[in-house]
């Protein structure tokens, strides 16, 4: 499964198109490109969409990881292939690049990092433009094992059109011990996109909203660091009050 920081772990079923093990020589189903990075990928938190991205085409994308990671042999990595059309299956659309060697740049998509194409990446589009308006409201996410989710969007006291991001979310286990996380911010829109830091913890609580006009909801993905054991704001989030 896709490499992801390690301070906490949370249950996910894998849902890519294709995944196998590899060496840098061949794997099973296809031969892996011999000029794949030999070192750890440790992309940097982007704070701003200029240093954003996201996949460019529909194809398959390559991502390989645990290349060069200490513990395991440097001649080997993991790959799997991602599909641009199913952001869902990966949890991420915005990707925060970081260090590039040759054709590769190690980059973070969702919680996850690892080695992809330079080429597949693209700046963060302008369009479909969403106004502050349809982003303001109380919106709530009721996926399984939550309780109370709540993420208040409203306009930020700093003006220049900023929008600012307030939430909670919680995940109950089978011995219904709950364990709860918080995400606190402000953002400026671009495109369908919102991302918000909050610098209240170290290392830093990343979450991207990416709106639906054609549903009137929007998508989060977390960086699984914005709270306890298994807490993710992951999901559709669906407004439940008017709009301020």
């Amino acid at each position: 499964m896709l490499s992801r920081l390690p301070v906490r772990s949370k249950s996910w079923t894998p849902l890519f198109l294709l995944a196998v093990f590899v060496t840098r020589a061949q794997s099973r189903n296809a031969p892996l490109p011999l000029d794949l990075p030999a070192i750890a990928c440790k992309p940097p938190v982007s704070s701003s969409f200029d240093g954003l991205r996201v996949f460019n085409g529909t194809a398959p994308i390559l991502m390989a990881f645990h290349c060069g990671e200490k513990g395991s042999d440097t001649d080997a990595c993991h790959a799997e292939y991602l599909d641009p059309a199913k952001p869902e299956d990966y949890q991420g659309d915005l990707i925060a690049p970081g260090a590039t060697q040759g054709r590769w740049t190690c980059a973070m998509v969702g919680g996850w990092s690892g080695w992809i194409p330079t080429d597949r990446l693209a700046p963060v589009p302008s369009t479909p433009a969403i106004t502050t308006q349809q982003w303001l409201g109380t919106w709530t996410n009721g996926h399984v094992g939550t309780q109370g989710d709540r993420l208040i969007l409203t306009r930020s006291a700093a003006g220049h059109g900023e929008i600012h991001v307030e939430g909670r979310a919680h995940y109950t286990n089978i011995a219904h011990n709950v364990s709860s996380g918080e995400v606190s911010g402000d953002a400026v829109a671009k495109g369908p996109f919102l991302h918000i830091l909050d610098h209240g913890e170290m290392p830093d609580c990343v979450l991207d909203l990416k709106y639906n006009l054609a549903s009137g909801t929007f998508r989060a993905v977390d960086n699984q660091l914005c709270g306890g054991f298994d807490v993710s704001f992951d999901g559709t989030w669906r407004r439940t009050t008017s709009k301020h």
